[in-house]
């Protein structure tokens, strides 16, 4: 994480609030999860689920598209360009936060077959998940009280 008492990282104008401002981002997604886990984690079927931090997301994503791209042309790989396109447009996908004039990037409703069958698969949920768990739950998990969805 980040260290707002780090002197090292505050040489600029302004460093000192954008460190303070992404800790405090950090804790309110920490709070969301820990009402996840309180709210959903509760009941055997659940208790056992993997919460996968945007690190985690971002390499099934990459692992998801390698085995679309073995599938389709043999080689188990995704160029980094490739990987941040869909990663974008998953995100807003899931979130709900996509214009109707977004342009789809090619594959992407196989890419998101596959991305959501490994969290399956694994029992893991994704931060979008929780976060539209957290909305399903009762009405003080509401998670828009503690991120919006553009901050997640």
């Amino acid at each position: 994480g980040y260290s707002s008492s780090d002197p090292g990282l505050l040489n600029y104008p302004g460093a000192a609030g954008v460190y303070r401002d992404m800790d405090s981002l950090q804790q309110r997604v920490l709070q969301l999860v820990r009402r996840f886990r309180k709210g959903w984690c509760q009941s055997p079927e659940h208790e056992r689920t993997i919460v996968c931090g945007a690190d985690n997301m971002l390499m099934v994503l990459q692992l998801a598209m390698a085995e679309i791209n073995k599938e389709s042309y043999g080689e188990f790989n995704i160029a980094l360009s490739e990987l941040l396109l869909s990663w974008k447009h998953l995100l807003q996908d899931k979130l709900e936060l996509l214009s109707e004039f977004e342009k789809v990037p090619e594959g992407h409703n196989k890419i998101q077959k596959t991305y959501q069958a490994f969290l399956s698969r694994s029992n893991s949920v994704d931060l979008t998940d929780v976060y539209k768990i957290c909305a399903k739950l009762k009405p003080e998990s509401d998670p828009t009280a503690m991120l919006s969805k553009v901050e997640l």
